[in-house]
């Protein structure tokens, strides 16, 4: 039974390897969903082919999403030095998502490439049973998560499974579905503080007051500085410092004349003594 709540997408309810499978086929087919068939041909006694349920499909979102989704699940297997993504990495492009369950009664990894996508899921099958501290395959395994076992079954598999087969890549994605949309930064240096928070929140930023800036040129008080600066294109949303004018800086203090000389200051080079001169 599934029960709606704003937690099912994070794992509280079972459900098969075939049905998230056929999900995450979806990102691999650019945003459209065919159900699954166990059975995609049949033929009789004398060979003759029989007819067979046509496959149902439909478009589940745009090409462009899928390809934003792959994009970013493409950074869980080749993204740095992850070990969940050098356990499950292969010679060819591919994406996908480790899973694991409360207590570790399940775990899962979900990978595909262009042409294959598989679900791996390790568990007990009659019951939810913790997996910390089992012994499987020789060892004992503190705790059994969707990185540790999952990714390098489905890694092995899949590796096998295309043997032979052209390696295609995913379509790029573009930078608004990698970034987000782009707004451009407002001039806020010369406002007071307060109108540049108000301009900067109003266009869709956040605000960050930095430490005070010496300025020749803006006021105490006022914005003397903005990072990113005006006219730089960013994510909405994004953080924007602002850093306060201090005014000038101050000049440096005359030196004492009446202060005691250090006497482990070096005497001045030859040449450049109180007489200065041949005498």
């Amino acid at each position: 039974q599934l029960y709606s709540s704003p937690g099912m997408g994070l794992g509280s309810n079972s459900i098969a390897p075939m049905t998230m499978a056929a999900a995450f086929a979806t990102f691999a087919n650019n945003g459209v969903f065919c159900e699954p068939r166990a059975i995609v041909a049949i033929s009789d006694r004398d060979g003759n082919a029989m007819p067979v349920k046509d496959v149902q499909c439909s478009v589940a979102f745009s090409p462009e999403v899928a390809a934003g989704v792959n994009h970013a699940l493409q950074q869980v297997i080749n993204g740095g030095g992850n070990p969940t993504g050098i356990r499950a990495r292969i010679d060819r492009p591919s994406a996908g998502k480790t899973g694991t369950a409360n207590n570790a009664v399940q775990s899962w990894f979900v990978g595909y490439t262009p042409q294959l996508a598989t679900a791996v899921w390790t568990g007990h099958a009659d019951k939810d049973i913790s997996m910390e501290n089992q012994w499987a395959n020789g060892r004992n395994w503190p705790w059994v998560y969707g990185g540790a076992v999952a990714a390098p079954i489905w890694g092995n598999y899949t590796q096998r499974a295309l043997e032979g087969q052209e390696k295609r890549p995913f379509p790029e994605a573009s930078e608004r579905q990698i970034y987000g949309e782009r707004v451009s930064v407002p001039g806020v240096v010369g406002k007071s503080i307060q109108g540049a928070s108000s301009t900067l929140t109003g266009a869709g930023f956040t605000v960050v007051v930095g430490e005070g800036r010496y300025s020749t040129n803006i006021a105490e008080g006022a914005v003397a500085e903005a990072s990113p600066g005006s006219g730089a294109r960013v994510t909405r949303g994004s953080a924007v410092t602002i850093y306060p004018s201090l005014g000038p800086e101050p000049a440096p203090p005359e030196p004492d004349p009446n202060a005691p000389v250090d006497p482990n200051q070096p005497p001045p080079p030859e040449g450049e003594g109180d007489d200065g001169g041949n005498g």
